[in-house]
């Protein structure tokens, strides 16, 4: 699964209560730092896996799009996915859309 908005709040919350039934997340934000905390956090709750990949949602759809890409390639690369059964964009003020991944 992929979550968008995943460094606070709900985007948080949803990976946490995921990682702890034993999801395979990709996780984004626009905030790195956080990320990699909220990230680090699935691992000990019980990810399968836990990726993090930046993402500023606000960039627009071509934006959106090429991150969207480059989080199917990493899915691939850690189970071989070639689509997401489920993307959860969970943000406020993003303007990209997912819904074609």
């Amino acid at each position: 699964m992929w979550i968008t908005g995943a460094s606070q709040g709900l985007g948080e919350a949803l990976a946490l209560h995921l990682a702890s039934l034993g999801a395979r997340v990709i996780l984004s934000s626009r905030r790195p730092e956080t990320l990699l905390r909220v990230c680090e956090a699935c691992v000990v709750a019980g990810a399968g896996d836990a990726r993090a990949l930046a993402l500023d949602a606000r960039a627009g759809s071509a934006a959106m799009r090429a991150k969207g890409e480059e989080a199917l390639a990493l899915a691939e690369e850690m189970h071989g996915w070639d689509r997401f059964d489920i993307a959860c964009p969970i943000s406020d003020d993003a303007t990209g859309s997912l819904s074609n991944l």
